[in-house]
């Protein structure tokens, strides 16, 4: 299976300013030979730091723009949704939905893209909702939910936005779950680790472990290498840079809360594993510019 992502090109769809991680995806799949980055969409998000999900994607816009830049990768980000859908209805326009659902209806017949989320779904619904005749040329990788035996609900990128998680799920778009918890949850990455491999080799692996030690309050001198955090949204450039990765068909369901799934017809596809070790060596070779 994750062979063939490579010969599909890559959107990704990123809450950038989130947290500490997403910075790590876009730039490690800038940076991957394996993966042709067409464009980054910004999605929107509310955490504890950050509220409102309008100025969310402005910071979004200029994490990514910085990051990229950084990298030498020149690539389009796009502007997300400003809000969270209302209902499962109405699409909330923006220029990312506008430009997935135009690139994606461009494709010849018979060809497709990856859709690589690793936020809300906000954008994809809504251009999935705007042309819904754009979802057999999608083919997306949505890192959400946790593993279908987990018994807790309450994943951030499906319950920031569910009405855009019902559309996805009943759309009969190709879906690739990569869970948190149970997949993405392994690429837990030392302080230590990241201080050898890419700080002080590229300007930006400075600028990312600079980002990753000041939002877990790490000195980053050698005195707390030991300290760590999991890094989640590589985990999904890792799959679709060719990493080795196990995959299970299992029923289109999610969980949502401890009572609940959101549900669609047909199957999907659940990532049940990656090679963590393969992937942060892969991805440390490249942002530390070996």
């Amino acid at each position: 299976m994750a062979t063939d992502f490579l010969k599909y090109p890559v959107i990704i769809d990123t809450d950038t300013a989130n947290e500490a991680d997403d910075q790590f995806a876009i730039v490690y799949a800038a940076l991957s030979e394996n993966i042709k980055l067409d464009a980054v969409l910004t999605a929107p998000f509310s955490n504890g730091r950050e509220r409102d999900t309008s100025k969310s994607i402005d910071l979004s816009i200029a994490e990514a723009e910085r990051f990229l830049g950084l990298a030498g990768a020149v690539v389009p980000v796009f502007e997300g949704s400003r809000e969270f859908m209302h209902d499962t209805k109405t699409p909330v326009e923006s220029p990312a939905a506008w430009y997935l659902a135009e690139r994606l209806r461009s494709l010849p017949d018979g060809e497709k893209m990856v859709v690589c989320s690793i936020g809300c779904g906000t954008n994809i619904a809504s251009a999935l909702l705007t042309a819904p005749d754009i979802a057999d040329k999608m083919i997306l990788l949505w890192q959400v939910g946790h593993v279908p035996e987990c018994p807790e609900g309450g994943e951030f990128n499906m319950c920031q936005d569910v009405n855009a998680a019902r559309v996805i799920f009943s759309s009969s778009t190709e879906l690739i779950q990569l869970p948190a918890y149970g997949s993405a949850s392994e690429m837990l990455l030392s302080i230590g680790e990241l201080r050898c491999g890419i700080n002080g080799k590229t300007d930006v692996g400075t600028a990312l472990f600079d980002l990753l030690c000041d939002y877990i309050g790490a000195v980053g001198d050698g005195s707390d290498d030991d300290r760590q955090k999991i890094i989640w949204d590589i985990a999904s450039v890792g799959v679709l840079a060719g990493v080795s990765a196990r995959f299970e068909e299992h029923p289109r369901r999610c969980r949502l809360d401890d009572d609940s799934f959101i549900e669609g017809n047909g199957t999907l596809t659940v990532c049940r594993g990656i090679d963590r070790d393969a992937l942060v060596s892969d991805m440390i070779r490249l942002i530390g510019g070996r």
